[in-house]
């Protein structure tokens, strides 16, 4: 059986689809009582507060109910299929986004977070195609051109991924996300000094921020370097600067990936590093040889 890879932050961040904005505040939950009195306006309204607050659980109590109010509107089945998504609840995602595209073929978030569940399938030719569908009519978004960039990366097609990466950045300058990966796919195609240079200047950026942001970030940044540096062949330096910021047990969980990331083919170390998951040991053994 493939190797799986500890929970790292690009792998997290790569499906992330809420914007870097702060979050707003939770709505009042009082607001929950008296859900079958409501309209379809008004409890799409209220789920759509949960879920920006990421309480997924409670925004589906109201869109559940939206959508007995409203069968046929394709934003509460595309909201639904988002609340499943997050809570990696994925046949019932992939149910609800398609009825979604069923009734609006080109609905901007069915098409997105579908997108992004059918790399987590390892089918990036779908991912493409769906967002295809966005980027043909001009409605691209930086986060469905680094979706489209981490596809192209997995399909081996490093070129048409720095494309893509570079089209997110002009819709969102400086992304970290994006920024993250563009340095995951320079280290997979042997550019390391490039894609180091890059995520030294998020951690700096991340230590300029707040103090909870600034941490994530830094901590992401570090997650990141030892891959990098790990696909540079120097595993036993990429143990130590994961050691920063993740438990023991963590790393003795990734070790294993940092030992066999510089051995790998790039198609094979994108895979790695974006789904967490490397070829069977016989077939590295072949490429090593």
């Amino acid at each position: 059986m493939p190797v799986k890879l500890a929970p790292i932050a690009c792998f997290s961040a790569l499906l992330v689809l809420s914007a870097c904005a702060t979050q707003p505040e939770a709505p009042d939950r009082g607001r929950s009582a008296g859900v079958t009195d409501m309209d379809a306006v008004r409890l799409k309204r209220l789920g759509k507060k949960f879920q920006e607050a990421g309480e997924w659980q409670t925004s589906m109590q109201f869109y559940s109910q939206a959508v007995q109010e409203d069968p046929k509107d394709p934003d509460i089945h595309a909201a639904i299929g988002r609340n499943f998504f997050e809570m990696r609840a994925r046949d019932a995602a992939r149910q609800s986004l398609e009825r979604a595209l069923a009734l609006d073929p080109y609905h901007d978030e069915a098409l997105i977070t579908l997108a992004a569940l059918s790399i987590g399938d390892h089918a990036p030719q779908k991912t493409l195609e769906l967002l295809d569908r966005l980027h043909k009519k001009g409605r691209g978004t930086a986060q469905s051109y680094n979706l489209a960039a981490v596809a192209h990366d997995l399909m081996g097609q490093p070129l048409m991924a720095r494309k893509a990466y570079a089209e997110g950045l002009v819709r969102s300058p400086d992304n970290p996300d994006i920024m993250s990966n563009m340095a995951l796919s320079l280290a997979i195609s042997g550019e390391f000094d490039a894609a180091k240079d890059i995520l030294g200047s998020l951690s700096e950026r991340a230590s300029a921020a707040n103090k909870n942001e600034g941490r994530a970030s830094s901590n992401a940044a570090q997650e990141n370097l030892a891959l990098v540096v790990a696909m540079e062949g120097n595993a036993e330096e990429a143990g130590l600067i994961a050691s920063q910021v993740m438990s023991v047990g963590q790393v003795k969980v990734n070790q294993p990936f940092y030992d066999r990331l510089a051995y790998l083919a790039p198609q094979d170390r994108a895979q790695a590093v974006f789904l967490g998951q490397l070829p069977q040991q016989e077939d590295i053994v072949a490429e090593a040889s």
